[in-house]
Order: C-alpha cells, then structure tokens, then sequence
C-alpha cells in the first residue's frame, strides 16, 4: 500500500506504474472518492462542532430557546448519521482501489512482461550424461519413491505421496535449510498455517491472488491457508513498533504451503513441479527505511539462496523480472531457477523481493528511531528451498547409470544413506 499522500503528489508516477505492472487499478476513481472522503469529513467535522457548540448553548438557554435547540440538534443528529453512512461507503470502495495500488518500480527496472525477464548470469556445470537419463516420474516409479495415484486418489489433481528414501530425502533437506540459516543469525519460528483474510492482505496475497488461496469452510471466520511462511510471519509483525537497534531482524519458517494452482489448468500437471500442497523454508527479513541498506540486504537473501543450491551442486541461473511479472508490491525482484534434465531447461526454484514499505503499511509494522518517531519498516523475502520441486533436480541430476540416485554430500548425513538404490 502507498500513502495516500504519495498518490496524490506522484500522479504521473503511480498512472505509469499502474500501466507497467498491468494492475487493475481505476487511478482517476480512486482520487475522486478521495477529495468525496474528504468533503464528508469536513461536513461531519462542521456538523459535529455544531452539536458540541449546542451543548454549550443549552446550559444556559430559557425553556424556549432550549426547545428550539434540542429540535436543531436532532436534525443535526440525523444529517451526521446520513453522512456516516454515506462516509461508510465510500470509505470501503475507497480502501477497496488503495488495496490495488502498486509500489513503483526501482528506477533500472525492465519495463515489459515475463518474456523480457533477463537472465543475469548462470552457475554451476550442467552434467553430460554417458546414457539416457530418466525423468523424475520415471526414477520415482523405478525406485518406490513417489505414489502420484495414491496422491491423487486422496487429494485430487497435482497429489502425490513421498515414499521411502524420498521422504527421508526431503526432510534432510529442511533440516539442512534450518541449519543453514541459523548458523547464518537467522531466527527460527514454526508458525500457523491458517491465517485470517486480513493477513493475507498484509502481504498483498489478496486482493490479487485470491483464486490461488484455499479458504477454510468456516461460516463464522475468513481463514484461508497460507502459501508462504511469509504470510505468517509479517501476520506476527503485525501492528508492532520494533526498536531500530534491533533491526534488521533475519527471520526464517519452515512451513507446510498451500494453493489452489486454479491458474495453472494444464500447465504442469504431472510430477513434482506444479503441486496444491509443498513445504517450504523462507526467509523474511524487516530492516530500517533506507533504500541502500535495503539492497544490501536484497542481496544478502539472494546470496544466502545461491550458496544453499551450490553446496547441493545444482546448476541454476538468475533473473531479473520485468515489471509486468514481479507482482504489484515488488520494489525489485529477482527469480532463481534451477536446471531440470527433464525440461531441458530451467526451472523456477526462488524468487527473491523487496517491498520497500509496501508491505509494512498494509500490516502496520513499524520502528522507533532514535528520536522515537515512528517510521514503517521496509520488508524483503526470498524462498532457501522449497519441496518438492527442489527434488527434481537433485533426482534427476544426480541419478547413476546404474539406475540409482546419488545422495549430495551435504545432506547424506541428515539422510543417514549416500545413495538411493533399488530395493
């Protein structure tokens, strides 16, 4: 969310990137049902000033004039209660554009849509195999690691059940992850998986990505499940003054993710990539409103993920997102994307973003600085490692012409095996 303020001395700016980030935002209707706020608070202000100055005068009038005063004020009364009906309204379809207003991007940004992301540069070697590799599905079925029928017997399209060594595996994985970023200073939570409608619009999840969004079927609440820790965590910030000597604050979670995939039909719709339900370790980092801290910090979230794919030898390159795919909050935004076998190309495994003070404001989350005045903070997130997708690189990249699947060396002292063979 932007202040109100902001819009209004930046129209050119905030019309622009409206435009650029392909939001659906009416910009002319939203500063009409500002200045019609603004009368009906100078008329609720005058009329209610009317009534306080009534009942100064009543004190001191004769039985008459106390008469006609009281039969004023009950016209009064009922004018204030038009007009906060009608402030009411207008105030809801008010909130309802602010909600949709996106932060403008930083000034480098690539103006376009997802085919003008950029690739910035690639690491890692892309193995050469001396026999025909096999997909992930096929490995899985081969070795007893994945049950895709049972998954979608229980759950429907994109299910699936980690068997065996693959359930063993992906939980090295997060176990890793955890220990890869406490020794980094990050502070570790286990946070909820339902939240309430009004966080999800802390993050910006809604009003944008509500199809994506599974919603508890509760009459009497507005819960839906998260598909990020992110949601959770800037949900615990929430309406907090933190102290500038504490920031930044390096948070991470580990937590079971959920979505609908509604906007992906057909896209995917076999194996591991594209699934309803995955788990994930993120990263969520609050730090003081300054624009080059932030950027550091930006690059501190990307570099702790890149390191985290080079100790598992796993070859991926780095984007820069245009503007039409980095989201409505995204002050900057960088993808990571492993390479698949079984794509024959790269595959989004991380996406790496800064909000600047978006996302603050939509969740209340500030800091006292040293003169105690209280600022919004600037918020930034990037995934570590996200399962099961993150399993279809290291399965297919690592498997054996004999047929089995060789273990990275980080992890097969969490797996308690260095490699996973037929049984």
């Amino acid at each position: 969310m932007l202040d109100i303020k902001f819009i209004k001395q930046n129209v050119d700016l905030v019309r622009k990137t409206i435009q650029d980030k392909r939001t659906n935002v009416d910009l002319d209707a939203l500063l009409a049902l500002e200045a019609e706020r603004g009368k009906i608070m100078l008329e609720l202000d005058a009329l209610r000033a009317r009534k306080n100055n009534a009942n100064k005068e009543i004190v001191q009038a004769d039985p008459e004039a106390k008469k006609k005063i009281l039969e004023d004020m009950k016209h009064v009364s009922d004018q204030i209660s038009l007009l906060e009906e009608t402030f009411k309204s207008v105030d809801a379809k008010f909130a309802e554009q602010m909600w949709r207003v996106p932060l403008p991007p930083y000034s480098g940004a690539i103006i376009g849509t997802e085919a003008d992301n950029k690739v910035l540069y690639k690491k890692g070697e892309i193995p050469q195999f001396d026999f025909t590799p096999k997909d992930h599905m096929e490995l899985a079925k081969d070795l007893d690691l994945v049950d895709f029928e049972a998954g979608v017997k229980l759950m429907g399209n994109r299910g699936y059940f980690l068997k065996n060594q693959a359930a063993v595996l992906e939980f090295a994985l997060i176990s890793y992850a955890l220990e890869f970023l406490r020794n980094k200073g990050y502070t570790q939570f286990s946070v909820p998986v339902l939240a309430q409608e009004r966080f999800f619009y802390g993050t910006g999840h809604l009003p944008f990505g509500g199809d994506e969004i599974w919603k508890a079927n509760d009459k009497h609440n507005d819960f839906g499940l998260i598909g990020t820790a992110e949601i959770a965590l800037c949900g615990y910030f929430a309406d907090q003054v933190v102290e500038e000597k504490d920031l930044p604050i390096r948070t991470m979670a580990f937590s079971p993710c959920f979505r609908t995939e509604v906007g992906s039909y057909g896209k995917d719709a076999k194996g591991l990539y594209r699934v309803k339900q995955f788990y994930k370790v993120e990263q969520v980092v609050l730090c003081k409103n300054d624009v080059d801290f932030a950027l550091k910090m930006f690059e501190e979230v990307l570099a702790n993920a890149e390191e985290f794919l080079q100790s598992l030898e796993l070859p991926y390159q780095v984007l820069e997102l245009a503007t039409g795919d980095m989201g409505p909050g995204k002050y900057k935004m960088y993808d990571i994307e492993t390479y698949m076998p079984s794509r024959a190309k790269y595959g989004e495994t991380h996406s790496c973003s800064l909000l600047l003070d978006w996302q603050a404001r939509r969740s209340n989350i500030k800091f006292k600085n040293g003169e105690g005045k209280r600022e919004y903070v600037y918020m930034l997130n990037n995934t570590l490692v996200a399962s099961p997708r993150i399993l279809i690189p290291i399965l297919e990249l690592n498997q054996q012409k004999d047929g089995s699947i060789k273990i990275p060396k980080v992890l097969q002292k969490y797996c308690g095996f260095d490699k996973i063979t037929k049984k």
